[in-house]
C-alpha cells in the first residue's frame, strides 16, 4: 500500500500537469500500512452488496428447492442517484470512534483560501487523477471557443470507454455541480427581475421566515421549478397531471412498467459487447449481469427510456386507441427503474361513475385487447421491431 501510494504520486508529479509542483511528505507516506489499506478507511462493503445478491436466490427454506425469484428488479440494477447505501453507516462509525484512538488517515492541511470553481484551472482534473492523468481537458482551461459546462460534462459521461460515467463518484459530481451552477444561475435571473429582493439582508430575511412570511420563498421556490428533482419541480408535474385530469377526466388505466434489465438480450450487446458472459453457468451469469448494470447506470437508464418510449410509441398508443398520457421514470434504493403512469384511452366512459362491482367487471373486460389472430400478429410484428432496433 505504502510504496503503491509513492509510486503514484511521483508519476502524476511527473505527468499530471497541475501536480508537477506537489511535494510529497515522506512522513504521510509512512503513516500508512505497508499493506493493505488504512483501517479506518471508509470503503463500500462489497460483503452488503453480495449478499443483497445472494437473498435473491436464497428465499425462506420451503422456497428453496423452487428457486422462485420474485421482483428481480428489487434487488439488483442501476444506483439510484440520490442513493449512497453506506453513508449513513460512515458518519455512525466515525462518530462512535473513541477520542485518542490510533487513525491511518492523513490529516489534511486546511487554510482559509477557498477554491473558486468557476475560475480555477484543473480542479476537476485534480480531483479525479485517474480518470485525467495527464490533466488536460480541464473545463476552466484557456480555449478559443467556451465550452458550456452541460455540454463538457455530457461529453464526459458519454466517453467512449465509459470511465466517466463508471466512476462512483465523478457521476455524482457532475450531476451535483450541474445542479447548483443552475440554481446559482437562476438566482440571478430572479435578482435581475426582482432587484429589491436582492438587496434584501441576511436579518431582513431571518425575520420574514421568522414572523412566517413566507411570499418570498413562494417566488424563488417558482423559480426555481425548472429545477430536476427538487420539490417544486415535482409539485410542478403534479399540477401538470390534475390540469390533465381537469380537461380529459379520469384517466382509464394506471399502469406500471418493471425493467426486466437482467433478461434483455440487446441490452447485454450494449453492456457485454465481446458476449463474454454466454459462456458462464446460469448463476455466475446472472451475478455478471447484475455487475453490470451498476457498473453502467447512465446506459441503463438510457436503454430502459428509449426501450419505454418505443413502446408506448409502437405498442400502447396504437393497440390501446391512447388519447393522451402521463408518466414517470423512478429508481429504487438499489434496484432498476421502473415506470408508473396514466393513459386516457379513446371512446371510454368515465371510470368515476362506476357504482357497482358489475359495473367494474364490465368496464375492465372492456379494455382488453381482441383475442384474434390479427392482435398476436401486430404483437410479434413489434416484438420483432423492437430486436431489430439498434439502441
Amino acid at each position: 500500500m505504502r510504496e503503491y501510494v509513492r509510486q503514484a504520486l511521483e508519476w502524476l508529479k511527473e505527468n499530471h500537469k497541475y501536480y508537477k509542483d506537489i511535494k510529497i511528505s515522506d512522513e504521510n507516506i509512512a503513516s500508512l500500512p505497508e499493506e493493505g489499506v488504512p483501517l479506518d478507511l471508509p470503503v463500500m462493503d462489497a460483503g452488503i452488496e453480495e449478499q443483497r445478491e445472494d437473498d435473491v436466490h436464497h428465499g425462506p427454506p420451503e422456497l428453496q428447492d423452487q428457486f422462485v425469484c420474485i421482483d428481480d428488479f428489487e434487488s439488483v440494477g442501476t444506483i439510484g442517484v440520490n442513493v449512497q447505501p453506506d453513508q449513513e453507516r460512515e458518519i455512525r462509525r466515525a462518530l462512535e470512534e473513541k477520542e485518542g484512538a490510533e487513525k491511518t488517515n492523513v490529516e489534511l492541511p486546511f487554510s482559509g483560501q477557498v477554491i473558486d470553481e468557476f475560475t480555477t484551472q484543473g480542479y476537476i482534473t485534480m480531483a479525479f487523477p485517474a480518470l485525467f492523468p495527464s490533466g488536460k481537458a480541464d473545463l476552466r482551461e484557456p480555449r478559443i471557443r467556451k465550452v458550456p459546462a452541460r455540454l463538457y460534462l455530457y461529453y464526459l459521461m458519454s466517453y467512449y470507454d465509459q470511465r466517466f460515467a463508471r466512476d462512483s463518484r465523478f457521476r455524482y459530481f457532475a450531476w451535483n455541480s450541474l445542479t447548483r451552477w443552475w440554481a446559482l444561475a437562476l438566482g440571478t435571473v430572479y435578482i435581475n427581475r426582482n432587484p429589491r429582493d436582492g438587496e434584501l439582508t441576511i436579518e431582513k430575511i431571518r425575520e420574514m421566515v421568522s414572523s412566517g412570511d413566507s411570499s418570498l420563498a413562494c417566488h424563488v421556490a417558482y423559480c426555481a421549478q425548472q429545477m430536476r428533482g427538487c420539490r417544486v419541480y415535482w409539485y410542478s408535474r403534479l399540477k401538470e397531471l390534475i390540469s390533465m385530469v381537469n380537461q380529459l377526466g379520469p384517466p382509464t388505466i394506471f399502469f406500471t412498467l418493471s425493467a426486466a434489465d437482467l433478461q434483455w438480450p440487446e441490452l447485454y450487446k450494449l453492456l457485454d459487447t465481446e458476449n463474454r458472459l454466454e459462456s458462464l453457468d446460469p448463476n455466475r451469469r446472472r451475478r455478471e449481469r447484475a455487475k453490470l448494470l451498476n457498473e453502467n447506470p447512465l446506459v441503463v437508464s438510457w436503454f430502459l427510456q428509449k426501450r419505454v418510449d418505443l413502446f408506448l410509441k409502437l405498442f400502447l398508443k396504437k393497440e390501446f386507441k391512447v388519447v393522451d398520457h402521463w408518466y414517470r421514470f423512478e429508481w429504487q434504493s438499489r434496484g432498476s427503474g421502473h415506470v408508473h403512469g396514466f393513459l386516457w384511452l379513446e371512446d371510454r366512459s368515465d371510470p368515476s361513475r362506476i357504482a357497482t362491482d358489475e359495473e367494474a367487471r364490465s368496464y375492465a373486460h372492456g379494455i382488453r385487447i381482441p383475442v384474434s389472430e390479427s392482435s398476436y400478429k401486430t404483437i410479434i410484428r413489434v416484438h420483432r421491431k423492437f430486436q431489430r432496433i439498434q439502441i
